[in-house]
């Protein structure tokens, strides 16, 4: 039987309370929010009684929403029995702002509660919240020592305050909740420690507790648990925040403030089905009945397989899918459409490492979602500076000023020194929908989302609101693509990630084109481990699985870890999987051989400055990739060529498309370009392409196909889903040249005519020096200041060696390669003393990368052992809103829309005039758009200059909210500008050219 401690307003003991005093009136009194934060009413407070009541009459429509089944059935038992989890969090959240009921609240708003002085209370106007404690700790310590008192035990108590304490966002421990000064003025005396009791009493029986009886809980839920309660918590406070005052304590009751919770819950425009469809599929049928989606294997070979293996697991776990970038994330999300209706998940959300508009990624996301549900989950949400370019139609309409947006909501934290803003007038009286899609905090709560790494990475560190962050991915199935692509620094935040999500019973799928058995290791090892809430952890399994493309499946059962790797084809074929083999014979995916040759080069150096790219005359590497693409390509021929720079790319693109001639259609795609010319771009070869085959060009002439060749940036290069006939990559590391090649194995759709019989890959970017073997060859800088020099050398001698020899077979050959290139492998007996320099200082480098971490890990080490929240954010980095990518990453890419100004003001690239505010009030869409579209990735020697922003674009009434993160790069009538010292020159053809200093 439940142990049930009442917490009720009793006769106070020893408190000498004054005759007359009505500790009920008094709580009745209290205020919780101004009238400029009471819904924006002039005339009109908001009771502390109405806000308890709306917040928990809120969170229990976050609890349908956002908690997944297996959640609320783990809350119910922690609580008790079945329905008391729901009720517990609606009590947590009714008591969030329990430090307002103390003077050093009510003493901020003298001009507002005078009703608390002619109820009795006194408070001091010298001592408030902002000279001492601030509510949200004034609140924890109140509840600790209320249930205390209540005689709830200190296991109970413990996990519980930190959800109060941290409702703005910061998680303290139990020592910021000592007052260590003037603790009498700060929480008052006898009688407002009676009005307190009066207060929690009136909340617990509106809330449902009849008596103010709260059961005590039984057990203590877990971490992952406590977090995503405190997030939505937040979220719900947010919420009830916008909701109109009311001041009248007999207006004040439950039923009414389910009435306006549902009103509030309507106006931010969301539906609750948006979350129930894929939890409502049967796991049975789910991914049955609709086309295969799969294009690199045989026909749904890869996405049978990882759908086998979903079905195949007892619970939540991690699904491992090998294959090209393509494939893989399209057949993880078939496997992520069973984990969640197994699991009851409330949505997905895809992480890729790097994104742009037009990326697969998103488009991929999105013809899988409507294949779901005609009416896509509500639609899917980028979570990108630039989404505007991508979703059209939108997937949400936004509020587009910050005016609009406060009429939605407003933050707890806001208050006012005792003086009220003006109130909001002028604003439409039709529902506008919440900002979560401008705010990212906000934005992992969509149902489907997709977003770069970054987002995913942030919910892992200490940062501010990373609880709302979690409650945003611990009810779903995160799909992370290219899971590979992370260096020492991120991948330590990755490693966190999972162990969180492990923990908390989150479905993961992790997608890559070949992982190297150390990455696998980390990556199981990491989520069974949270799964096992244990920091260090060891798996026993086939942790390098003998064949490629493969699926590999993890989850913790009733009998302990199950790790299980099955090979992409029709039949499982156990004998296969035992000899370690490589694929067996007639495996599809043996059968593509490809040749491998090195393009002698110069290879930069040392001295290479990044203007002589562009200096007069074609490169040299240029002109030999140009002459060999004349040689190699036939018409109707696809050709991808991948740079690691943006440099590299504006110099070879011109001259492709004057050495190649009107049979081919040379299309460079670099961050160099503004986003909308990238995006046409992309979409462009989107539409010349199916699968794979080149479409007819009507402009080539009797209906033949036109040849492709793609120039692209790595980066960018890897969002695109492309078969080729001849690939030219720069040398990188050898995870990376897997990607680069893989167009090369890819199945396309169909056969242009006079393709090539062999593919080929020709590998550029190193110095012919060292291909004897005597000495080692030189890199780039660029080259090696991203990639570290041992990894290049590693890479650099498995090309060699596929060049004197057959070359590779793709893809069965990947594992090895990716195996060799990860130790000191084979490489030319002269590289030795090279190479071992090089992994020194590369181990050095890649320690002080995973170092940079130490500061933002979510769990400091050894801290996987609490049981509670508590201390979260202790020696948490500071850091604004908007540097969540900088935090992640330390040297995050500036973006800035790029602006032409002139006598008149100014106007965008494509010659939209804007006036001297920079932002009509004509056609705001259109106008907003076009700025978007001209934002450029600034050269990351001017990463760290002073941009400005024009003051309309932060205007609270007539800015727009869509513009407030982007800054201005302000060029002249003939495009040009010095920034950071350096001539910045933007070519409509190009892109943004950095040609030098600035003498």
């Amino acid at each position: 039987m439940t142990e049930v401690l009442t917490v009720r307003t009793g006769e106070p003991v020893g408190t000498g309370a004054t005759d007359g005093f009505d500790p009920g009136r008094a709580a009745e009194a209290l205020i919780a929010k101004t009238p400029s934060h009471a819904g924006g009413r002039r005339d009109r407070v908001s009771l502390l009684l109405t806000h308890c009541l709306d917040t928990a009459a809120v969170a229990d429509i976050l609890w349908d929403v956002f908690v997944t089944a297996s959640a609320q059935q783990n809350l119910d038992a922690a609580a008790g029995g079945d329905g008391r989890g729901r009720a517990l969090f609606r009590w947590i959240c009714a008591l969030h702002d329990l430090g307002k009921a103390s003077p050093a609240f009510q003493a901020r708003f003298p001009r507002h509660t005078r009703t608390v002085l002619a109820a009795g209370l006194t408070y001091d106007t010298a001592f408030t919240e902002k000279r001492g404690w601030r509510h949200e700790r004034i609140g924890a310590y109140l509840l600790r020592e209320l249930l205390t008192e209540a005689g709830w035990p200190r296991a109970q108590t413990a996990w519980v305050w930190p959800l109060v304490a941290g409702h703005h966002g910061h998680l303290t421990d139990a020592n910021s909740l000592r007052a260590v000064i003037a603790r009498s003025r700060l929480l008052g005396g006898p009688l407002w420690h009676a009005t307190r009791h009066a207060l929690v009493q009136r909340v617990s029986e509106a809330v449902g507790f009849a008596d103010g009886a709260v059961p005590v809980p039984v057990r203590v839920p877990s971490r992952p648990l406590q977090l995503q309660l405190s997030g939505l918590l937040k979220l719900a406070d947010w919420i009830s925040s916008g909701l109109d005052g009311i001041d009248d304590p007999r207006q004040v009751s439950m039923e009414h403030s389910r009435t306006r919770a549902r009103e509030a819950w309507r106006r931010t425009g969301v539906h609750d089905r948006d979350w129930s469809v894929l939890s409502e599929r049967s796991p049975e049928t789910a991914g049955e009945d609709r086309a295969v989606l799969c294009v690199t294997t045989p026909p749904g070979l890869l996405t049978a397989t990882a759908e086998r293996l979903a079905r195949r697991s007892d619970g939540p776990g991690l699904l491992i899918v090998e294959a090209s970038a393509g494939s893989g994330l399209r057949s993880g999300l078939r496997a992520a459409e069973i984990l969640a209706a197994r699991t009851g998940a409330r949505g997905v959300f895809v992480a890729v490492p790097e994104l742009f508009p037009g990326h697969r990624a998103f488009h991929q996301v999105r013809e899988w979602a409507t294949a779901v549900d005609p009416a896509p989950l509500g639609g899917v949400t980028l979570l990108h500076d630039l989404r505007a370019l991508a979703q059209t139609p939108p997937a949400r309409v936004s509020p587009t000023t910050l005016e609009e947006r406060l009429s939605q909501v407003a933050e707890c934290p806001g208050e006012p020194d005792g003086a009220d803003v003006e109130a909001r007038s002028g604003l439409p009286d039709e529902a506008l929908p919440v900002d979560w899609f401008h705010g990212h905090e906000y934005g992992l709560l969509a149902p489907v989302a997709v977003g770069p790494l970054h987002e995913l990475l942030a919910a892992a560190t200490r940062t501010r609101h990373v609880m709302v962050r979690m409650a945003g991915l611990l009810g779903k199935v995160v799909v992370l693509d290219r899971a590979h692509a992370t260096d020492a620094r991120t991948g330590r935040l990755l490693l966190e990630a999972l162990r969180w999500f492990g923990q908390g019973g989150v479905p993961v799928v992790l997608t890559a084109p070949v992982l190297s058995g150390h990455q696998r290791r980390h990556f199981l090892e990491a989520y069974l481990g949270g799964a096992a809430s244990q920091e260090e952890y060891t798996v026993d399994g086939p942790l390098r699985p003998p064949f490629h493309p493969s699926v590999t499946a993890a989850w913790r059962g009733p009998d302990g870890d199950r790790v299980e790797a099955l090979p992409a084809y029709a039949d499982e074929q156990p004998g296969a999987r035992a000899t370690g083999a490589g694929n067996p014979p007639g495996h599809p995916h043996g059968s593509v051989r490809v040749t491998v040759e090195p393009l002698p080069g110069t290879g930069g150096g040392p001295g290479v400055r990044p203007e002589d790219a562009l200096s007069a005359g074609d490169p040299p590497d240029d002109a030999a990739v140009a002459d060999r693409l004349a040689a190699e390509l036939r018409p109707g021929g696809v050709a991808l060529v991948v740079r690691d720079t943006t440099s590299r790319v504006q110099t070879l693109g011109p001259l492709l498309r004057r050495r190649l001639g009107p049979g081919y259609e040379v299309v460079a795609l670099d961050n160099g370009l503004a986003a909308g010319t990238l995006d046409t771009r992309v979409a462009g070869i989107r539409s010349r392409t199916t699968r794979g085959a080149v479409a007819p060009d009507p402009s080539g002439g009797r209906g033949a196909a036109r040849g492709l060749v793609v120039v692209t940036e790595r980066a960018v290069g890897h969002g695109l889903d492309l078969a080729a006939d001849l690939v030219v990559t720069d040398l990188m590391p050898m995870e990376l040249l897997t990607e680069a090649i893989a167009p090369l194995h890819r199945e396309p759709a169909g056969e242009a005519p006079d393709r090539p019989r062999a593919p080929r890959v020709i590998v550029t970017g190193f110095g012919t020096a060292g291909w004897d073997g005597t000495t080692a060859p030189r890199f780039p800088t660029a080259a090696e200041q991203a990639h570290g020099r041992y990894p290049l050398l590693l890479a650099a001698a498995l090309v060699l060696d596929a060049a004197r020899g057959p070359g590779w077979s793709l893809p069965r050959d990947l594992p090895a390669l990716v195996e060799h290139s990860t130790g000191l492998g084979r490489v030319p007996r002269g590289w030795g003393d090279v190479v071992e320099a090089a992994r020194l200082e590369w181990l050095g480098e890649r320690r002080r990368r995973s170092g940079l971490a130490d500061g933002t890990l979510l769990t400091r080490s050894g801290g996987w052992a609490h049981p509670t929240l508590a201390g979260l954010h202790d020696r948490a980095l500071p850091h604004s809103w908007d540097q969540r990518d900088v935090l992640v990453h330390g040297d995050a890419p500036v973006y800035a829309a790029a602006l032409v100004r002139d006598t008149d003001g100014y106007r965008t690239l494509c010659g939209r005039p804007l006036g001297r505010d920079a932002l009509p009030q004509d056609d705001r869409d259109a106008v907003v758009e076009d700025i978007v579209r001209g934002v450029v990735r600034l050269p990351p020697e001017c990463a760290g200059a002073d941009l400005e922003r024009p003051r309309a674009w932060g205007c609270r009434k007539h800015g727009d909210i869509r513009l407030r993160r982007l800054r201005v790069l302000p060029l002249d009538t003939s495009l040009r500008t010095v920034l950071a010292g350096r001539h910045l020159r933007y070519d409509q053809g190009t892109g943004l050219l950095d040609e030098g200093p600035a003498h």
